[in-house]
């Protein structure tokens, strides 16, 4: 099980979100498809959340975006850190089950 949570202070960058504050919207239990690798040297994956505590799914989907996001605090650019996060989401079960994708890639 995994708390998706909101950040609600957004003070950070991605890289640095951990000292932002959080709140937890939903527990989920988290099921990683298989990873895509990408010609550019990125990744993607497919994912399925189904959630243990009806929640509003807009809520779930900003936690998903904000769990999910990577970024890069180096001080050049080309350093090769992924970034990117969480789109397409997809409610199979309206309010308990969502599927959505996961896609990363380097900064070059």
């Amino acid at each position: 099980m995994r708390d998706l949570m909101v950040n609600t202070t957004k003070k950070y960058n991605p890289d640095h979100a951990y000292l932002d504050e959080w709140e937890v919207v939903a527990t989920a239990e988290i099921k990683h498809g298989t990873v895509v690798d990408d010609e550019e040297g990125g990744y993607e994956q497919k994912i399925t959340a189904t959630l243990t505590n009806l929640n509003n799914e807009a809520a779930v989907e900003r936690a998903i975006q904000d769990t999910y996001r990577r970024g890069c605090s180096c001080e050049w650019d080309c350093c090769g850190c992924p970034t990117g996060g969480a789109r397409e989401f997809v409610w199979v079960t309206p309010g308990r089950v969502v599927k959505f994708t996961v896609s990363y890639r380097p900064n070059y």
